[in-house]
């Protein structure tokens, strides 16, 4: 995931790793491990998600890609 509401001109690239084991019910509790601060980039391995179920998740600000 990127973040897209970002200025990368102005600030330091950061990027955020993990292994999150299951995403469908824990997007709550991740965006709120990272606030205030988000990153730029979002890495989640093993979010267990079908592609048509990965655009149902509230990902405001960031732009969702997944392989």
């Amino acid at each position: 995931m990127v973040n897209n509401n970002v200025n990368l001109d102005s600030n330091p690239v950061t990027i955020y790793y993990q292994n999150i084991c299951g995403l469908k019910r824990k997007t709550d509790e991740l965006i709120n491990s990272m606030s205030p601060n988000l990153p730029h980039i979002l890495c989640l391995s093993e979010h267990h998600l079908k592609r048509t179920k990965f655009d149902q998740i509230n990902t405001e600000g960031f732009k969702l890609c997944t392989a």
